[in-house]
């Protein structure tokens, strides 16, 4: 298959779509089944419509999750446009991508669960595998940047992943998922609401033998939450978290050895388990009408034990400690009786420590290296919302935030002010345009600042600026179209440089690019939905000028079709495209780029009629075609070697799950 033909598809789908817009929209308001959409999202940190949002936004719902009949929160987020993932050696320990980052790009995308962060301080990636599915309410994708609002690291776009509130007196729900290579998942959550509190418990168990040889993994995950209702004023939410997660690292390939059997490992011996403990306390007060205090305290406990006898008998105890205090108080009032005003003001203190042993053997008995490095951060915000009559609205925000890195001989202080400004029209209830601009800012990791046990005083906090474009139309529920343009300026990038073997500021970068979906109905048995995002980024300045950026494909593109059959069926094709990049490590483009590929995937979901509560069943094929992949490649400049890591073959996947 030509790759290069997959975007004009795709632009010829949207073209087309758009020609018979009218004529649907006529036939529809005709019928009479015309409806108003309003979604509320807490992208701004308060909940506000999303048209009435400077950004561009996404939201998966809790129908579509369960609909979706995925075991992990990485295949439902890779079909939301702009989004991408690699891996190096589960789908547990994916790296996301958000805005055309490569190297270290999860440091550029901030992921939260209820508001609290779930990246890490170091360089480790989010374990995906951690986060419940059955425990979501909502997915809220904020694309672009958003450092005056969630700090450090918000470059790329912010993941918001919103956890279910018992509401009804009762409920229940139970699935079940089986899938090739001996791939299993159960998951089961119940709650009780009684007049001013609820509680509800969730928990689930996933094993898996993997595609790979030695890919095999298992997590398990338990949560506890309960939810008082002292006053009409006062909400109070205490959860209760554990997770874990065991997996193996087969190790990367060389090319002959993916085209020959993609499932062959390299390392039989490498593995890793994880232990979570989380505890979140979080308060809302109401104390009028126009004035709201939030507040939100959470800890988490994590022990990260990797054995990597293939890296020369490296085995690594961490263990971490993160305590969390995000305070926030939001205010309506109105400019000289006419303009009304949101403003929501906070602070958000973290504090991270991390006890880092490195042992000569699996029993751990000889500690050969031990490093404590701790993280305190400290940041307070200010946003403001102005609507200028009944269509336009004006935004601006600042935050000034600082951190200190540090163990007990060295330190490094790192400085991260960001500001905003952006201003919106809104064409009719369900639509806007919107143009914004904001300064960006990263600090390093613990594991960036000290490499290899040194410590590097002289590495700088990542710094950038955005400018931004774009809007959406929804018509009912025929037609949503979403788009946005943008341009990012980004200085101080950092990265590890293999000949030195340290991490580095890299020269400036420049990322040009711009994504787009469209969703149509046309007829209450079809769904259509196409994709598009692409994006160009090059070094403008220093020894790689007009150099691509390493790992970052420069087109991506997706379409489906949805359709609604008789006797409560559904069937769903899509495809999805990725263009070719260049090796991760390959910052002059001397190596060869790593191909394009074209998955397809494909679904029936089955909804029979019961006598209580809902039954779903959906029967998937993920990567219909078997095409063989790299999901992710590595050049090492100091060895002159390339490892190439597999995606995943063709893969079945039968779910149940039934609710009450």
């Amino acid at each position: 298959m030509n790759h290069r033909f997959i975007p004009i598809a795709i632009l010829v789908f949207v073209l087309i779509s758009l020609w018979l817009v009218p004529i649907w929209a006529e036939e529809e308001t005709e019928n009479g089944e015309a409806s108003k959409i309003s979604v509320v999202v807490t992208a701004n940190r308060i909940p506000t419509k999303e048209s009435e949002t400077t950004a561009e936004v996404t939201v998966i719902t809790a129908g579509e999750v369960q609909e979706s009949g995925v075991t992990s929160i990485v295949d439902l987020l890779e079909r939301v446009p702009g989004i991408q993932f690699r891996s190096d050696s589960t789908t547990a320990k994916s790296q996301i991508s958000m805005g055309g980052f490569g190297e270290s790009s999860f440091g550029r995308v901030v992921v939260m669960v209820d508001g609290k962060r779930l990246n890490n301080p170091d360089m480790s990636s989010i374990n995906w595998q951690s986060i419940s599915l059955e425990s979501i309410e909502r997915i809220e994708v904020l694309h672009g940047g958003g450092s005056v609002l969630y700090g450090s690291g918000a470059i790329g776009g912010v993941i918001n992943i919103i956890t279910k509130k018992q509401s009804d007196p009762l409920s229940l729900s139970i699935s079940s998922t089986l899938e090739s290579y001996q791939s299993f998942k159960e998951a089961i959550s119940a709650g009780i609401a009684r007049g001013n509190g609820s509680l509800s418990v969730s928990g689930d168990y996933y094993s898996s033998d993997g595609y790979r040889d030695s890919s095999e993994q298992q997590a398990a995950h338990g949560k506890i939450t309960g939810n008082l209702y002292p006053t009409s004023k006062l909400v109070l939410d205490l959860g209760l978290g554990y997770s874990y997660n065991y997996y193996q690292m087969p190790g990367g390939l060389t090319k002959d050895q993916l085209e020959d059997d993609p499932t062959e490992a390299v390392n039989h011996a490498d593995e890793s388990t994880e232990h979570i403990l989380s505890a979140d306390l979080h308060g809302e007060y109401q104390a009028t009408d126009k004035l709201l205090f939030d507040t939100l305290l959470g800890y988490e406990y994590k022990n990260f034990s990797p054995d990597m006898p293939s890296w020369g008998s490296y085995y690594y105890d961490n263990i971490y400690h993160s305590l969390s205090f995000q305070p926030q108080a939001s205010f309506e009032t109105t400019a000289e009786g006419h303009y009304p005003i949101t403003m929501v003001s906070g602070i958000d203190t973290r504090y991270s420590y991390l006890d880092s042993s490195t042992y000569d053997s699996a029993e751990r008995n000889n500690a050969t290296a031990e490093t404590e490095v701790s993280l305190l951060s400290l940041g307070g915000y200010t946003n403001l919302e102005v609507k200028i009559g009944d269509s336009i609205g004006a935004s601006g925000g600042f935050r000034f935030d600082g951190a200190d890195i540090f163990t007990d001989d060295d330190n490094a202080w790192h400085i991260g002010p960001a500001w905003s400004i952006g201003l919106r029209w809104n064409p009719d209830e369900n639509s806007k345009l919107y143009l914004r601009h904001e300064r960006v800012f990263r600090y390093p990791f613990t594991d960036e600042q000290i490499t290899y046990g040194t410590f590097l005083p002289d590495l700088e906090a990542e710094k950038g600026y955005l400018f931004e474009t774009g809007g959406s139309i929804k018509i009912s529920s025929l037609l949503e179209i979403k788009g946005r343009a943008y341009l990012n300026l980004m200085k101080h990038e950092i990265v590890y440089n293999t000949a030195t073997s340290q991490n580095e500021n890299l020269d400036e970068t420049r990322r040009i690019g711009g994504e787009t979906e469209l969703t149509l109905k046309p007829k209450p048995w079809l769904t259509m939905s196409g994709s598009y995002a692409y994006v160009l980024p090059t070094f403008i300045h220093g020894d790689n000028e007009d150099k691509e950026i390493p790992l970052v494909s420069k087109h991506v593109a997706g379409a489906s079709l949805l359709f609604a059959l008789p006797h409560r069926l559904e069937t769903e094709l899509g495809t999805s495209y990725r263009g070719s990049s260049y090796q991760g490590g390959d910052n002059a483009n001397t190596q060869e780029k790593v191909d394009g590929y074209v998955i397809v995937d494909a679904s029936l979901r089955w909804k029979p009629t019961t006598r209580m509560g809902n039954l779903t069943i959906i029967f998937s094929v993920d990567n219909l075609l078997d095409e063989n992949y790299a999901s992710y490649v590595y050049y090492n400049s100091w060895s002159d070697t390339s490892s190439y890591y597999p995606g995943q073959g063709r893969s079945c996947t039968l779910s149940g799950r039934y609710s009450l």
